[in-house]
């Protein structure tokens, strides 16, 4: 069956600013997705500035809990990838989100973690040049990735399947169909293992 993400507003991750009525809205949208079972996970991603501290996760906590389950969050912070957090994320029922994406410093490494009953793998690109340099925002994930590249994630993939049950796996959408093509190359080579 297929299966659909929703993202969440920035309202409700980057601006935190989300009211009661905005967080019904977006579970009355989310309604046919959910009684039709094809709800993959609602994906929150914060940004950078989402320090790892008491007060965002209590926000984090709360918006999990107006949203519900199956939730997925995405972390562009390094100081987000502890034991205690991956703990914590596996007590409230939060998908952890394990990303490919330049390496750069005090950003996420390409972890491999499942902290719910499914994972979740995201796709950026590794234009390093252009993660925090660029005059558009599709510069940043103007990527291609090569076949040994998307072969470092194929078996990791694997894993998080075992491990999870189920895993959901998305390239950032770029205007030249980048992602569609590292989607097939990927989709060929995880029908290898």
């Amino acid at each position: 069956k297929v299966k659909f993400s929703i993202k969440c507003h920035r309202s409700m991750t980057h601006e935190r600013i989300a009211s009661d009525l905005d967080y019904d809205n977006f579970n009355e949208a989310l309604k046919p997705v959910r009684e039709s079972s094809c709800l993959g996970a609602v994906l929150a991603q914060f940004p950078n500035s989402f320090t790892q501290c008491e007060e965002n996760r209590s926000y984090l906590k709360k918006l999990a809990d107006l949203i519900g389950r199956p939730l997925a969050v995405e972390f562009r912070r390094i100081d987000w990838y502890s034991p205690t957090v991956l703990e914590w994320l596996r007590k409230i029922n939060v998908g952890f989100v394990c990303v490919d994406e330049p390496k750069l410093q005090g950003l996420m490494p390409p972890a491999v973690e499942a902290t719910s009953s499914f994972a979740y793998v995201r796709f950026h690109g590794r234009n390093s040049e252009k993660w925090y340099s660029h005059n558009r925002p599709e510069e940043r994930y103007d990527y291609r990735y090569t076949i040994s590249e998307l072969s470092e994630w194929s078996g990791k993939i694997k894993l998080l399947e075992r491990k999870a049950g189920h895993v959901l796996v998305f390239f950032n959408n770029h205007f030249q169909g980048k992602a569609v093509e590292s989607a097939k190359a990927m989709e060929y080579l995880l029908k290898q293992i």
